[in-house]
């Protein structure tokens, strides 16, 4: 083969090392959904990262075997194309975890006392009761982890959070696979895919399916309310802390005010913080705050206000018998089937996330 014709192989073997390391780290991280990727894009790509990766490295190493042979580049150029193969492998699939690292078998719980040093009253909370068993955990110190796990009665539980959704899901940890060992992936459509380490099953937060198994957690219903509220209503829980002792914690944070402020802005109904959800749906103001049911069949949302309106109605959706129980001393709600048995609902987490996702639910302002 002539050198030209080789030059030609090689420089275009280089360009598509280039696109598919970049593409596919991009595909896979929070870059991606600023451009709006596809949600089948970033599934493709969390289904296929070992053959991405696989192609990569087999395509690297015909580059650097053309260059042995026809000196196209310096070593140090090549040094420097490798490094780029490899930084596109681990961000696509180490990255998110590195920054946010799970709690899942490791976090720390504190008494109401030492809680309240560190709590201002107005903290919202999400709280969680197994047994007599109480956990809270303050929504502020979940955004770095996203993921604390807990034990009780030999029961592993985790709760999960994205910030982008202002979505709390507690479940069990171990869905039919065994112990799990779960992780932040990335988000679709505003919404939190966590990765289980050890089986290799990815989870979409807000419907809790397993992308590409049948496996469904069971969810444990948690409760939102301040901080003073649980504080009077719990005073032998434990409050789970993070203390935000890494240098990167604070940079995080103030990366991701940004998106947060775009978030709870009530006065931006057209955009979120990431151009993924339709905002369509004007029922309620799309950064309305709102506690969001999925009976399988059907799904129901309401929202505070509707609570302090409904409180203590026991009404029938799609032939369920739902009650919202409205506490108007400390201004909280959740939802209770016929039995008076609380459900686990999606507490406080935008309209136009759930709407997204959930576009037939049934509302009581409808």
């Amino acid at each position: 083969m002539s050198k030209s014709k080789l030059k030609i192989i090689f420089y275009s073997l280089a360009v598509l090392i280039v696109l598919v390391s970049v593409g596919s780290a991009i595909g896979v991280t929070e870059p991606g959904q600023k451009f709006g990727t596809d949600r089948s894009i970033v599934i493709w790509l969390l289904e296929h990262r070992v053959l991405v990766g696989v192609v990569n490295v087999l395509m690297m190493l015909g580059l650097c075997l053309i260059n042995l042979k026809s000196k196209f580049w310096p070593r140090s150029v090549m040094l420097a194309c490798s490094s780029l193969v490899a930084l596109g492998i681990w961000c696509s699939n180490y990255a998110t975890q590195t920054v946010f690292p799970s709690k899942q078998h490791n976090a720390e719980y504190f008494d109401v006392r030492y809680a309240d040093t560190v709590l201002p009253d107005d903290q919202v909370m999400y709280v969680v009761q197994v047994g007599d068993d109480v956990r809270m955990f303050p929504r502020e110190h979940l955004q770095i982890p996203h993921i604390a796990g807990w034990n009780v009665d030999g029961t592993d539980y985790t709760m999960t959070f994205c910030g982008l959704s202002n979505l709390p899901v507690v479940i069990e940890a171990d869905y039919g696979l065994g112990e799990s060992d779960l992780n932040v992936s990335i988000q679709t459509h505003n919404n939190l895919i966590f990765k289980d380490t050890n089986t290799g099953v990815f989870l979409q937060q807000i419907t809790m399916e397993s992308e590409f198994t049948d496996h469904k957690p069971t969810q444990v219903p948690n409760t939102l309310m301040s901080w003073s509220a649980a504080r009077e209503l719990y005073p032998n829980g434990q409050v789970f802390i993070y203390h935000y002792d890494r240098p990167l914690d604070k940079m995080i944070n103030t990366a991701f005010q940004d998106a947060l402020d775009v978030q709870f802005d009530k006065e931006r109904e057209d955009e979120a913080a990431f151009p993924t959800l339709r905002l369509d749906d004007a029922r309620y103001n799309q950064k309305e705050l709102i506690f969001g049911y999925d009976g399988g069949d059907f799904q129901f949302a309401f929202s505070i206000d509707d609570a302090r309106t409904f409180g203590g109605e026991t009404f029938e959706v799609a032939g369920q018998e739902l009650r919202i129980e409205y506490d108007a001393e400390h201004d909280f709600a959740y939802l209770v089937d016929g039995d008076g048995e609380q459900l686990p609902t999606h507490n406080g987490l935008f309209w136009m996330v759930w709407s997204h996702w959930f576009p037939e639910t049934i509302t009581l302002n409808s």
